[in-house]
């Protein structure tokens, strides 16, 4: 059972939530209408279940999307990004 007063496990459907910078859940539609306005890159095409969106990793989950909040990872992951797009050079 979820604790509808944790942020975590708030309902994310207005683009209100998304845009908070804090927010950890971003739901699937918002994460498209991110996409379509070129907010939302993913990190490959074939890796299009990480996200760079708002300044932050996302990661898909069967309910929405999951911000990175640890600094290690998401420093792993700028890591592989730029050598990613060196490559693509």
């Amino acid at each position: 059972m979820t604790d509808e007063s944790c942020p975590e496990y708030r309902s994310h459907d207005d683009a209100a939530g998304a845009e908070d910078p804090q927010a950890r859940v971003m739901s699937h539609g918002e994460m498209n209408a991110a996409y379509l306005s070129g907010q939302a890159v993913p990190l490959a095409q074939s890796v299009s279940w990480l996200v760079r969106c708002r300044g932050s990793w996302w990661v898909v989950y069967e309910g929405g999307w999951l911000r990175i909040t640890e600094d290690l990872v998401e420093a792993d992951i700028d890591s592989c990004a730029a050598i990613a797009d060196n490559n693509r050079s």
